[in-house]
């Protein structure tokens, strides 16, 4: 994620003397049905692999609407001069401002015992 928004903003520092605007959209988990259409393959690390994909069905399906995510999009179409980072949804802004705000060995450590919970309750 890091290394993406850096790019954004070397392009955006490019592009911008022709008034172009690049803007990184951060919204996190988007509730789709790609969730129930993936094909799981069981193998020697079935249990890890349905652990990930288990974790990934619940942030994609307690993700925000698509159409408020499009209608963010159109709005900032519409700016003249839009900003650089634009995150959508409560929950992604604070983790947003968070992730900004701590040390990453903190943040990493936090992300790691949300997840061993999700898997504690999962099994």
């Amino acid at each position: 994620q890091a290394a993406v928004e850096a790019f954004n903003n070397a392009i955006n520092l490019e592009l911008n003397k022709n008034t172009i605007y690049v803007t990184n959209l951060v919204f996190g988990g988007v509730k789709t049905n790609f969730t129930f259409k993936r094909k799981i393959n069981t193998g020697k690390y079935s249990i890890n692999f349905y652990s990930a994909v288990n974790s990934l069905a619940h942030f994609e399906q307690t993700g925000l609407e698509p159409m408020l995510i499009a209608s963010e999009i159109l709005k900032l179409s519409k700016t003249n001069n839009p900003p650089m980072t634009v995150t959508i949804g409560f929950k992604n802004k604070l983790m947003y401002c968070l992730s900004k705000a701590l040390n990453p060995k903190l943040i990493n450590r936090l992300v790691k015992i949300k997840f061993k919970k999700k898997e504690k309750l999962n099994k």
